[in-house]
C-alpha cells in the first residue's frame, strides 16, 4: 500500500479520547501472563556523577529498575544521551500485537525496520510511521476491536508528540501549499518516502529512481542529506540494481522543493508533466536494455564532446577501467515466457528507472567512458564509398570478399586455432587511398574500423606486441578491421643480407608443390580433389611458391568463390595468385629501389 503524504489526521473515534484511562486495554505479549496497559512508557539512559549509565523515568525523572515496575505497557521508548547531553540513539519497542499486525499490514517493509518477530522495534524516529500516518488511520477505522483502535491510536499520537514543531513547518510549508511546496532542510526526510520515484539531474541527462533511503551522514565538514535511489541496470551479462547517491547540501530557511537537486517524482511538475517523463523514461529504458552486449553505435553528445562511432560494452569497460566497473548490489533474473524477449519480461517500473547513461570506448578518441543513452543513435554506413572505391577489379573484389566472410571460413588448418587471421598490407604513396580502403570497405561490410596510430603502440618491442594484443583482442571480440596506419615505422628494411639469407631456403620441387595443393584443396569443406583434373593440379604445381603461400591461396580463393556463391576453381585460385605476383613485383621494386639508394 502505497501513502499519501498529506497533513496529518486528528480525527478520533468517540472510543479513543479515552485511551489514557484505560488500565488493560488488550491481551499479554507472548510469554507474559501480564495484560498491557495502553501507555507509552518513556525512559532516558543518561551518565550520573559517576559516568555510569542509568534509566530515568522520564515522567518521574527517577532512577528507575524496569524489573520492579510490575506492569507491562503497548510501548516503550528508550533515549540514551551522551555526557555532554547530546542524545546518541533511541528506539521504541512496540509490544501490542495489535499495532504489530497495522504496521505488518500497511507498510509491510521500511529500510532499517523489520517488521517479523513478537516484538517489533523502531530505531531512530518514528518516520515510516509519519510517512504512512494516514494509511495506518484508514487501517483503524476498519478495524473492528476497540482495544486495537485504541492500541493505533496511541501509536499516531505518540509519533505526533515526537515530530510537534516538524509537523507545525510541514503543514505550513508543503501541505497548504501545493502550487510552490517548500521544506526547511533539517525536515526534508519528511518528502521522500522510500520505494517511491524520485528524479534527478537535467534535461536528457535526468533520471528516475526508486528511492531506497534518506540519511544525514557528515561529509568534508559538512552534516548533509544523502539520498540514495536505485536504478535498474546491467554489467554487461545480468540485470539488477545499482544503487546512487545525491547529496543535499545544507541551506537556511525553506527551499522549494523542485528546485532541490533530487525530489520526489509527485512534486516534479503537475500531471501531465510528470506523465510524460514517465513515458520518455519508459523509452529510454527500453533503449538502455536492448544494448546489454557489445554494439555499434554512433554518439553526439557530452561525454568528451564525443561526435563519432562508438562500441557500446559494459562487461570489457569494467575489465579495462576496474575503479569504474558496474556493481550491481542486487541482481535480478528475468524470466522469459516461451517465444518472449528478454526485454519484454523486464517491468514497466523498472524500465522506468533505467541508468541514463552506458559504458562504452569512443573508436576516434580511444577513450573508454560513459555515454548519455539519449544521444545514442544508428551508425550511417556510408556505402557508396566502396562503389568510388579506385582498385583494380580483382583486387577490390577479394578485399572485399576477404573482410564480408571472415570468421566464416570453412576451411580447416593443419593445426586447429591457426590460420583465422586475415592481414592486409596496403601499400603506396602517400595519399593513394589507402585509409579510405579500409574505410569504404569497412561501411560497406557494415563492421566497425578501428584505427590505430603507430604512435599509439609505443617504441619498444615489448610495448609494441602489449599494445598490439590489447588491440587486436578488442577488434575480435566486436569484430572490428583494425587499421594500423603508418605501420611502416615497424617494418624492418630489407638488406642484401636479407635476400641472400632468403635463397638458403630450399625451394620445393613440382611434386611436393603439386601434393600441397591436393592436400589444402582436399580441406575445404564444399569441395572435393576428385573433381579436380590432374592437368590442372600439375599447372598449379608449376607456380614457384611455398607451402605457407599455397595454403594462404587455397584459404583465400575458397572465400572468394563463396561470396561469389559458387564452388572453389581455378580461376578463384588464378585471380589469388595473380594479386600475389602483382604485391612481389611492387615488393621487388622498391626493395631494388632502396638497394640502389643505399649504394
Amino acid at each position: 500500500m502505497k501513502p499519501e503524504i498529506g497533513s496529518p489526521n486528528d480525527s478520533t473515534d468517540d472510543d479513543s479520547s479515552d485511551f489514557d484511562q484505560v488500565e488493560h486495554v488488550g491481551p499479554p505479549t507472548n510469554g507474559s501472563a501480564k495484560p498491557l496497559t495502553c501507555e507509552v512508557k518513556e525512559y532516558e539512559e543518561r551518565r550520573n556523577l559517576k559516568g555510569e549509565k542509568v534509566l530515568k523515568e522520564v515522567v518521574a525523572k527517577v532512577e528507575v529498575d524496569e524489573k520492579k515496575d510490575g506492569k507491562e505497557y503497548v510501548m516503550k521508548s528508550y533515549k540514551s544521551y551522551g555526557s555532554d547531553g547530546v542524545l546518541e540513539s533511541s528506539r521504541l519497542e512496540i509490544y501490542s500485537p495489535h499495532i504489530q499486525e497495522a504496521l505488518r499490514e500497511v507498510i509491510k517493509e521500511y529500510p532499517g525496520v523489520s517488521f517479523c518477530g513478537d516484538l517489533l522495534i523502531l530505531h531512530g524516529t518514528l518516520k515510516c510511521v509519519f510517512h504512512y500516518r494516514k494509511e495506518i488511520e484508514s487501517y483503524r477505522q476498519t478495524v473492528q476491536d476497540r482495544i486495537a483502535k485504541l492500541h493505533i491510536h496511541l501509536l499516531l499520537r505518540f509519533m505526533e508528540k515526537n515530530f510537534k514543531t516538524e509537523i507545525r513547518s510541514y503543514e505550513a510549508n508543503v501541505a497548504t501549499s501545493p502550487s510552490s511546496p517548500a521544506i526547511e532542510f533539517k525536515d526534508l526526510w519528511m518528502v521522500f518516502l522510500p520505494g517511491e520515484s524520485v528524479i534527478t539531474g537535467q534535461d536528457e541527462m535526468n533520471q528516475i529512481l526508486s528511492l531506497v533511503s534518506t540519511t544525514f551522514v557528515k561529509t568534508n565538514g559538512n552534516t548533509v542529506w544523502m539520498v540514495t535511489g536505485k536504478c535498474f541496470t546491467h554489467n554487461g551479462k545480468d540485470f539488477g540494481y545499482l544503487h546512487k547517491h545525491v547529496n543535499i547540501e545544507p541551506y537556511q530557511g525553506t527551499k522549494t522543493i523542485k528546485s532541490l537537486p533530487i525530489l520526489p517524482l509527485r512534486y516534479y511538475g503537475d500531471d501531465a508533466e510528470i506523465d510524460r517523463a514517465r513515458r520518455q523514461h519508459i523509452a529510454r529504458g527500453k533503449k538502455f536494455c536492448s544494448l546489454k552486449g557489445n554494439h555499434h553505435r554512433f554518439y553526439n553528445g557530452r561525454a568528451y564532446m564525443v561526435n563519432s562511432r562508438i562500441i557500446v560494452d559494459c562487461k570489457t569497460f569494467g575489465d579495462f577501467k576496474p575503479p569504474n566497473r558496474v556493481w550491481l548490489h542486487e541482481r535480478k533474473p528475468l524470466w522469459p515466457k516461451d517465444g518472449q524477449d528478454e526485454i519484454d519480461a523486464i517491468s514497466t517500473e523498472d524500465l522506468m528507472i533505467c541508468d541514463f547513461q552506458i559504458p562504452g570506448f569512443s573508436l576516434f578518441d580511444k577513450k573508454w567512458c560513459f555515454f548519455a543513452i539519449d544521444f545514442l543513435g544508428d551508425v550511417e554506413f556510408n556505402s557508396d564509398a566502396y562503389k568510388q572505391l579506385l582498385l583494380p577489379k580483382n583486387h577490390k573484389e577479394l578485399a572485399h570478399a576477404l573482410v564480408k566472410n571472415h570468421g566464416s571460413n570453412e576451411f580447416d588448418d593443419l593445426i586447429k586455432g591457426k590460420g583465422k587471421g586475415l592481414v592486409f598490407v596496403l601499400h603506396g604513396a602517400p595519399g593513394v587511398g589507402k585509409t579510405f580502403t579500409a574505410e569504404s570497405i569497412a561501411d560497406d561490410v557494415r563492421k566497425p574500423l578501428y584505427v590505430i596510430n603507430s604512435g599509439e603502440l609505443g617504441v619498444t618491442p615489448h610495448e609494441v606486441e602489449t599494445h598490439l594484443n590489447s588491440a587486436l583482442k578488442l577488434a575480435t571480440h566486436w569484430g572490428a578491421i583494425v587499421l594500423i596506419d603508418e605501420a611502416d615505422v615497424f617494418l624492418e628494411q630489407r638488406t642484401i643480407h636479407d635476400l641472400t639469407r632468403n635463397c638458403l631456403v630450399s625451394p620445393l620441387d613440382a611434386q611436393r608443390r603439386k601434393e600441397l595443393w591436393k592436400l589444402f584443396i582436399s580441406r575445404t569443406s564444399s569441395q572435393r580433389l576428385a573433381a579436380w583434373d590432374e592437368s590442372v593440379l600439375d599447372d598449379l604445381a608449376k607456380v614457384d611458391i611455398n607451402g605457407r603461400q599455397i595454403k594462404n591461396t587455397v584459404r583465400t580463393a575458397s572465400t572468394l568463390a563463396r561470396s561469389m556463391d559458387t564452388s572453389l576453381g581455378k580461376e578463384h585460385i588464378d585471380i589469388v595468385l595473380a594479386t600475389i605476383e602483382s604485391f612481389e613485383a611492387d615488393l621487388n621494386e622498391d626493395t631494388q629501389d632502396d638497394v640502389g639508394l643505399r649504394e
